[in-house]
């Protein structure tokens, strides 16, 4: 598998309210001892509901809207699979997005869209993940819905005060060389249990866009979820925002959502 972070779900953009790290610790170790206590706090659902508005802009700001329904289920190996049935506008109702994310860091994530103009379902493997999802700033390797740490190294950089508020600065550095990225940098607060943005750098090592996570609601039993995350594209100037209008957890969803062979039929 060859994600970290989850973007649409966001469950695992939170770090575990944890002491701070060690001191004598190197910026390698206290690297990965940030990103252990964040992959530990992934846990806190069986499974979520949320409906979402996509709302994409140009460089000169004129906007286009997509609207979708997100269901998640988080298995006991640490699997997780996510369905993405988009609502609106006509044109993209009922396409879907299912994903099967591994916690075994030597498989790949699992995708299909399913395309409701061809009636077909195709898979989207390998490089094509790191493509853009239904026009949008996000790849479909951000959406994935699962991460394993030991895919990629880290290193501390730092701190760095935002708003008043101290977030530590890792950067990651992914194993696998298909991913579109040659390294992200996280800003991360333990004591707020949150990230505040994400950089993504292309394969050539220059910034390519940048995540923001705001307007955080704690939803109980440590669901703590961003309601809006902006993503901008420093290269084009495009910018994908996502806000969130509710968070559901633990309803009981039917596995056989996830289920490939009934896209079709879910997507009506």
């Amino acid at each position: 598998m060859k994600k970290l972070i989850s973007i649409v779900a966001a469950g695992a953009l939170l770090i575990s309210a944890s002491p701070y790290a060690n001191v004598d610790e190197s910026p390698e170790a206290r690297g990965r001892s940030l990103m252990e206590r964040l992959d530990a706090r992934d846990t806190d659902f069986d499974d979520a509901e949320t409906i979402q508005l996509m709302i994409l802009r140009n460089r000169q700001g004129a906007e286009s809207r997509k609207k979708m329904k997100t269901f998640s289920k988080m298995e006991e190996n640490g699997d997780v699979k996510s369905l993405i049935i988009f609502q609106e506008p006509a044109d993209t109702k009922g396409t879907a997005l299912l994903q099967h994310g591994y916690d075994d860091a030597n498989k790949d994530d699992d995708m299909w869209l399913f395309l409701p103009a061809l009636g077909k379902t195709k898979r989207i493997s390998g490089s094509a993940q790191s493509g853009s999802f239904m026009g949008s700033e996000f790849s479909y390797e951000d959406l994935s819905m699962q991460g394993n740490i030991d895919e990629a190294d880290y290193k501390w950089l730092g701190e760095e005060v935002i708003d008043g508020v101290t977030y530590d600065i890792v950067e990651a550095y992914p194993h696998d060389t298909s991913t579109g990225y040659s390294k992200r940098k996280l800003w991360i607060n333990e004591e707020l249990e949150r990230m505040k943005k994400m950089e993504f750098y292309d394969r050539k090592k220059t910034l390519l866009k940048t995540m923001y996570l705001e307007d955080y609601q704690d939803f109980g039993d440590g669901n703590v979820r961003p309601m809006k995350i902006l993503m901008v594209n420093a290269q084009t100037g495009k910018e994908t925002e996502m806000l969130n209008e509710y968070w559901k957890f633990d309803e009981g969803i039917d596995d056989k959502m996830f289920n490939k062979s009934q896209l079709k039929r879910l997507a009506r």
